[in-house]
């Protein structure tokens, strides 16, 4: 299953009054920056650790990874530890055994430690598993041609009906463009003004889209959402998936792109991670679904 995974870059600001911001070296401070989430089921992978780095500082992606830290996963369930190794070739820290098992309603604690910038610095971030529940039941059309409208003249959009888990009420949708291509975008629709070299430049981020959605029901049973065509720029079949997110998946979403208040004053996005850590450790439980643009 193909998984959707943020790329987290941070910034620490500091400001007041109206929003001018004054950023100075001084104020740097090591982190780890840490980027994972368990999905039940599945094998434990995809644990990105990074490090921050100085405003202005000119970096490489091999410059940011960290490649000797220690990274541990421990059931809580069981107090039971599961030392994780960096993959080199991938970038990311997995690990290799086959006897950690993630489940729906468990907890898991990822700890990290690793030397930054001459310092020392450890994070640790526990994440209960949702509930097992979300399931996507399907959507109202398999394929519908782009912006179709009804006999009333408004436009018809996929629905997508899902089971809950419990105790959930935030969920995400992501849609990914499975044949989306320079010739495959909708030219001259009603969202943007993109020429051929737009598409092409932006090919990889314009075929990917997602929408979060709170306040469900945190009770099982079924719910819809409805995909929206600014959303779908592409004649192409539609990967869909479907999140169900654990607390500290669901904080981050809600406030990592929102850190400056009505005053001009900054905060920080609500961070689950311990001691000297910045980013997410999370769980979700997911499904997919697939739905078909056409042209005509």
């Amino acid at each position: 299953m193909r998984k959707l995974y943020f790329l987290i870059v941070l910034f620490v600001f500091a400001g007041c009054g109206e929003g001018i911001v004054e950023v100075d070296d001084t104020l740097y401070e090591p982190k780890l920056s840490v980027h994972g989430v368990l999905f039940p089921g599945q094998e434990v992978d995809k644990i990105f650790i990074t490090r921050n780095f100085r405003v202005n500082e000119r970096i490489s992606l091999s410059d940011i990874i960290i490649t000797d830290a220690l990274v541990n996963i421990m059931d809580k369930q069981t107090g039971q530890d599961y030392p994780l190794i960096y993959d080199p070739n991938r970038g990311f820290y997995y690990y290799p055994g086959s006897d950690l098992s993630i489940e729906s309603g468990k907890s898991y604690e990822l700890s990290v430690s690793a030397r930054v910038a001459g310092k020392d610095l450890q994070t640790s971030s526990t994440t209960t598993v949702p509930q097992a529940g979300m399931d996507i039941v399907g959507s109202n059309f398999d394929s519908l041609r782009y912006r179709q409208s009804n006999s009333n003249g408004d436009l018809t959009r996929f629905a997508i009906e899902f089971e809950r888990s419990p105790g959930i009420d935030f969920y995400l949708f992501s849609t990914y463009a499975m044949e989306a291509s320079v010739e495959s975008y909708a030219y001259g629709n009603p969202y943007d003004d993109l020429d051929e070299e737009d598409v092409r430049e932006d090919l990889i981020s314009l075929s990917f889209e997602y929408e979060w959605y709170l306040n469900m029901p945190t009770t099982p049973g079924r719910s819809t959402i409805e995909l929206f065509w600014i959303e779908m720029p592409f004649y192409s079949t539609y990967q869909v998936i479907g999140y169900a997110l654990d607390e500290n998946y669901e904080n981050f979403m809600k406030t990592y792109d929102d850190v400056q208040e009505d005053d001009g004053n900054f905060h920080a996005p609500k961070i689950s991670l311990a001691g000297d850590g910045i980013g997410v450790f999370g769980s979700a439980i997911s499904d997919t679904t697939y739905v078909t643009v056409t042209e005509n």
